[in-house]
């Protein structure tokens, strides 16, 4: 198993437009042919306190080539929008 936790992202600078604020993204390059498996992420903390930062995004952003994920126990702060999935 694959364990990304206990992790603080913290964003405090200005972010170029375009850009996500603050976060954890797990994302496979597309010429991958088999899904990741047996992924934790857990108790993370992702906030963001930046004034009028891009769309105000902070997050965990996954895509969809993951098999048995598991997204446990994290605090997002501060932003409008909380989990965002690539497509």
């Amino acid at each position: 198993r694959i364990y990304i936790g206990d992790n603080t992202c913290h964003k405090t600078d200005p972010t170029p437009v375009g850009r996500y604020v603050a976060g954890i993204g797990l994302n496979r390059n597309n010429t991958s042919t088999r899904y990741a498996t047996d992924v934790t992420v857990q108790d993370n903390t992702i906030l963001s306190d930046v004034h009028n930062a891009y769309g105000y995004l902070a997050g965990i952003f996954v895509s969809d080539t993951f098999d048995n994920l598991c997204i446990l126990g994290n605090m997002i702060y501060d932003n409008d929008s909380a989990i965002y999935q690539w497509c």
